[in-house]
C-alpha cells in the first residue's frame, strides 16, 4: 500500500513555479501597493453592486454601462482617490512589514525571510 501524499511531499508544491518564487521574493511594499490599487479599482463596482441590491436591480452589464453614463463624477471619484489612497497606504503597511522582517533577520531569530 502506498504511502499518504502529503503536502510536502505533493507534485503540486507551492514551491513550483516560476511566477510563484517570483511573489515570494517581491518585497512585501510592492505586494500590498498591488493589492492596494486592486481593491481601489474595484470600488466602483462594489458601490455600484451595493446600490443595485438596494435598489432592487439586477446589476448586468447594460445597468453598469447605464449608470457610469449618468454619474460618472461619482464613479471617477471613487476610482482615482480610491485606488491612490489604498495603494498608498498598502505600500505604507508593506514596507513596514518589510523592516519588521530585516529586523528579525538581522537578530538571527530563525528563518523571518522566505526561502526563494
Amino acid at each position: 500500500m502506498a504511502a499518504p501524499t502529503t503536502l510536502a511531499s505533493s507534485s503540486h508544491n507551492s514551491d513550483n513555479g516560476p511566477i510563484r518564487r517570483w511573489i515570494r521574493r517581491l518585497p512585501r511594499r510592492w505586494a500590498y501597493l498591488g493589492l492596494g490599487a486592486l481593491l481601489g479599482i474595484c470600488a466602483p463596482y462594489g458601490y455600484f453592486l451595493m446600490q443595485s441590491f438596494l435598489l432592487g436591480v439586477l446589476p448586468l452589464p447594460q445597468v453598469w454601462d447605464a449608470e457610469l453614463r449618468r454619474d460618472p463624477l461619482t464613479y471617477g471619484y471613487l476610482f482615482l482617490p480610491t485606488t491612490v489612497v489604498f495603494a498608498a497606504f498598502g505600500y505604507y503597511v508593506g514596507r513596514r512589514f518589510d523592516k519588521g522582517l530585516d529586523r528579525a533577520a538581522s537578530r538571527g531569530t530563525g528563518d523571518a525571510k522566505p526561502k526563494a
